[in-house]
């Protein structure tokens, strides 16, 4: 991407014994989904675009302008970049009116009240403007928050798991009022998140974090579907194995090129008590069983100790029978060839 296309940034920090050193780049209008676990350098990245960490080397520019330049950092209050995080961060002495207002008013609008009650009224929360933040449910402080960053008029919306602090309630109305408001407003923005659904729903474009470095990017689909890396597959959810891996073998192995690795979907994976007499068959042991989404996953890995690694099946929870599908037992996994498609 040209430097005054967007958002670009290419920076190195060290923090203790962690180490950040990433690139990454986001058109005017996209949405870039920074996936990745715990610890991987998520909420690092977006403090130095925003400013409020000075890489020790590297560059941040938006749109060809310089922001960041190593220790030379554009004073977060000049770089019209808004970020909201986990926690709304209200002023707690103002009203919901005033919290939203106040970007506007620092910004030299006289018209700051207008504006704040637009937003509120946007995002179904107008009736509270009178109240303060301690009267607020989580749903509403997060819907109050993004308003106030959003009046402030940002040409950059950074969102730090906005959605993590909600209820099961809460997070998914958030997160569709999130994807039509950034559409709508063609809002540049960077989100990071540890859960696969918000890039889904939100992103154009996804990269992955890992212990500080970005080991895969790319568009939405290509990095959730056919993810090139097992870090990758493991994190959203898609098996990536060896050649080989169990007898597998995929249905247009004939006339394909030879594979290196083998991906399927874990809906794809069939488990039963005793062997089927049938091909893409073989034996597992269970790690554990954890929820999904609409169902169980089931963590399998080979019955000895190997380098192989871990296989995902997702099983209806009518099926979970714990006779025979528990933690250390053996099991018998099955995928038809058509699920499987080579590397």
């Amino acid at each position: 991407m040209s430097a005054a296309a967007g958002l670009d940034v290419d920076v190195a920090l060290r923090r203790g014994t962690f180490t950040l050193e990433a690139a990454i780049g986001v058109e005017v209008g996209e949405v870039l989904a920074v996936l990745g676990p715990n610890g991987s350098g998520k909420s690092t990245l977006l403090a130095v675009v925003a400013g409020l960490l000075a890489p020790d080397r590297g560059t941040v520019r938006w749109q060809g302008r310089e922001l960041t330049a190593g220790a030379r950092v554009v004073n977060p209050a000049r770089r019209r970049v808004g970020l909201l995080g986990q926690d709304p961060l209200l002023f707690p002495h103002l009203s919901v009116l005033d919290n939203v207002a106040f970007g506007p008013r620092v910004r030299g609008r006289a018209d700051g009240s207008r504006l704040a009650s637009e937003w509120l009224d946007r995002f179904g929360v107008g009736h509270l403007a009178r109240r303060r933040p301690r009267e607020l449910s989580g749903g509403q402080a997060a819907r109050v928050a993004l308003a106030r960053a959003l009046a402030a008029d940002p040409e950059v919306l950074l969102l730090d798991e906005p959605l993590a602090a909600l209820d099961a309630a809460a997070a998914p109305e958030l997160r569709q009022l999130l994807a039509e408001t950034v559409r709508d407003h063609a809002l540049t923005t960077v989100l990071v998140s540890h859960d696969v659904l918000d890039a889904a729903l939100l992103a154009d474009r996804v990269a992955v974090l890992r212990d500080g470095s970005v080991v895969e990017q790319g568009s939405r689909s290509e990095v959730l579907a056919s993810p090139r890396t097992a870090f990758t597959a493991a994190f959203v959810g898609v098996n990536l194995v060896p050649a080989g891996y169990g007898g597998l073998v995929p249905a247009a192995r004939a006339s394909a090129a030879p594979a290196t690795q083998l991906r399927f979907r874990p809906a794809a994976v069939v488990l039963a008590s005793e062997r089927q007499r049938t091909a893409n068959c073989w034996q597992a042991r269970v790690r554990w069983l954890e929820p999904a989404t609409g169902g169980v996953r089931v963590r399998l890995t080979t019955p000895e100790p190997s380098e192989a690694p871990d296989v995902l099946a997702d099983v209806d929870p009518a099926a979970v029978d714990d006779t025979w599908l528990r933690p250390d037992a053996l099991v018998w996994a099955h995928v038809p060839a058509e699920a499987v498609s080579g590397v």
